[in-house]
């Protein structure tokens, strides 16, 4: 029988339970050291089988939710948890670490074909978490004006607050992409030089979130030049001289800066109407009349994907980009 067992995870000393950036880094470390396991021992020596395996960053440590076969509830259950106290045990890359709780979810299974639900972080953590934001936004050398808010009077446009909140996911945001990118860099370069994403086996928390179609091409040479663009893209976006993506590669990596400030605003439950509305004015700005979907298209033949050599070729001959990502095939 089919059980989903949700395991609940928390840090020990030296990883604040709220620090956003230090419980993706765990939630990939978990993801990592799951993805080498299809099987797991049981009770009296009975081996049932792991079908799935999701993991996301909650506040307070990281939920791991199993999919797991077995011929009853109890067998899954203790599984289960023996196989995390494995992940977490003393002298690990996720020492310190431990199993807080372990159970069957009855209504697990959808949320395995999708985003595993992030229960909402208490008032205090809330209180904490938007203050983190406001202040953050001081840092983005633009104006309010960019997300909506208008300043005259009630009613018009974006609120102040939506406004500061979206503009602190933001710049939060640059700091988890590019944390991510280089761990995922250092996951990929351990499987070797020629070895792409579509040969991982394992989830690669940013990369996996670039068009699918084309990760037998993310190798990681193509990942360090994609790097060295998302840098120049965020550092003149955050620095006010904005002028548009200057290549697909730039348009790639601030839609993955504004995916991950949607996912902050959320962790923090500040994503509603008012910060959803000031990240799409944001995001209308910062794309102006750059179109990438065409790229994540899942119908579209391998043969006729083309090369990503040439996301990284300005969109114009008058306009600069870093010149360690051109002319260098990946």
């Amino acid at each position: 029988m089919r059980y989903f067992v949700r395991v609940d995870c928390v840090p020990g000393r030296g990883v604040s339970p709220f620090d956003v950036d230090e419980l993706e880094r765990a939630a990939g470390l978990f993801r990592d050291a799951l993805g080498r396991f299809t099987g797991v021992d049981g009770r009296d020596g009975v081996e049932m089988v792991l079908s799935g395996v999701r993991v996301a960053a909650q506040p307070g440590g990281v939920k791991v939710l199993l999919h797991v076969d077995a011929p009853e509830l109890e067998f899954a259950e203790d599984a289960a948890w023996g196989l995390l106290e494995a992940v977490v045990e003393p002298g690990g890359v996720l020492d310190g670490w431990s199993v807080a709780s372990c159970g069957v979810e009855p209504a697990a299974e959808p949320a395995l074909e999708g985003p595993v639900a992030k229960p909402k972080p208490e008032s205090g953590v809330v209180g904490s978490g938007r203050a983190r934001l406001r202040s953050s936004a001081g840092h983005l050398r633009l104006g309010l004006g960019r997300f909506g808010h208008t300043g005259v009077g009630d009613g018009a446009g974006v609120s102040e607050d939506a406004a500061v909140l979206a503009a602190g996911a933001v710049m939060h945001a640059v700091d988890l992409v590019t944390d991510g990118l280089f761990a995922d860099l250092v996951d990929l370069e351990r499987r070797g030089e020629e070895r792409s994403v579509a040969e991982y086996g394992f989830e690669l928390p940013v990369l996996d979130e670039l068009p699918e179609g084309f990760a037998e091409r993310y190798s990681p040479s193509f990942v360090r030049r994609f790097i060295v663009a998302t840098a120049g893209a965020l550092g003149r976006l955050t620095s006010g001289v904005w002028d548009g993506p200057r290549s697909v590669a730039e348009g790639l990596a601030i839609r993955l800066l504004l995916d991950q400030a949607a996912f902050v605003l959320d962790l923090y439950d500040a994503f509603d109407a008012g910060t959803e509305g000031a990240l799409a004015v944001f995001r209308a700005w910062v794309f102006d009349d750059t179109d990438l979907e065409e790229l994540y298209r899942d119908d579209i033949p391998q043969d006729e994907l083309g090369s990503v050599d040439g996301w990284f070729t300005p969109f114009r001959p008058t306009v600069h980009v870093h010149p360690y990502t051109v002319d260098r095939p990946v």
